[in-house]
């Protein structure tokens, strides 16, 4: 109290404000090469989860979209072609997408393939599931099972083809 205050049995109540900010997010489109005639798998990568969070803790997370060129569709895609993807959107609780890094979408020529994408986050559900997708360009071989487990399948490529690295090997993923 100052020299002429008094004690005062009033209280007063004092509301102050303040506030924790979002931690910030980084999206970047995957780079994708596909053959020509596949449909791309566009997805990004998301960086900047904090305490252990990833995208399928983090509360009320929304995946931001990764899109081809305004105006171009799957259709669209020409072989031999390189294609410029970007990122927009997202959202979650305690973060903010602050920044996007577009990325890229290769279509090798007709008769040059890129090796088969596998099928990840497979669950048990008593059914056949299939982990490479079929094309005109490969036969697969092991790459479909019912039952829990690891598997590996073996891709060989069909009269016409070659490997985008010029070999004509069969591969074999798990």
């Amino acid at each position: 109290y100052g020299e002429n205050a008094q004690p005062d049995d009033s209280s007063n109540i004092i509301q102050i404000q303040w506030s924790i900010a979002k931690a910030q997010l980084s999206a970047k489109a995957k780079d994708v090469v596909i053959t020509y005639g596949d449909i791309p798998q566009l997805e990004a990568e998301v960086t900047g989860f904090v305490n252990g969070e990833d995208a399928s803790s983090a509360a009320g997370y929304e995946a931001p979209v990764v899109s081809l060129p305004k105006g171009v569709t799957v259709e669209d895609l020409e072989p031999g072609e390189t294609y410029t993807l970007s990122v927009s959107g997202g959202a979650a609780g305690n973060y903010e997408f602050a920044s996007y890094e577009p990325g890229t979408l290769t279509v090798l020529p007709k008769g040059e393939v890129a090796t088969p994408t596998v099928t990840t986050g497979l669950v048990y559900n008593g059914k056949e599931q299939r982990a490479i997708a079929e094309n005109d360009a490969w036969t697969v071989s092991g790459a479909a099972a019912v039952n829990a487990g690891d598997y590996e399948a073996t891709v060989t490529l069909n009269d016409g083809y070659v490997w985008s690295d010029g070999t004509t090997d069969p591969v074999t993923l798990s």
